[in-house]
C-alpha cells in the first residue's frame, strides 16, 4: 500500500466488497449498507487507514459478479 508512483498516487488501488461476500442484489438495503460499512471498518483497520476514512477504495465489486441498478445508491 505504500508503493508510488511517480506522480505520488498508490501504485495498488483495492476495490472495496461486501464484507460477507453477500449477493448484493437481493439482500435488504440496509444490510447492503452494513456490509459495506463493515468492510470499510475492516478495511481501514488492517491497513492503517487515515481516521476520517478517506484513503479507502472507491472501487466496488460485487461478489459472483451480482449486480443490479438498486445497489448503486447504497
Amino acid at each position: 500500500m505504500g508503493w508510488k508512483t511517480t506522480r505520488n498516487e498508490r501504485k495498488l488501488e483495492p476495490v472495496g466488497f461486501a464484507y460477507h461476500h453477500a449477493f448484493m442484489p437481493l439482500i435488504d438495503p440496509d444490510a447492503r449498507r452494513k456490509e459495506i460499512a463493515i468492510n470499510k471498518e475492516i478495511w481501514w483497520k488492517a491497513w492503517n487507514g487515515n481516521a476520517d476514512k478517506s484513503d479507502h477504495p472507491k472501487g466496488f465489486r460485487c461478489s459472483e459478479e451480482a449486480f443490479s441498478e438498486r445497489i448503486i445508491k447504497d
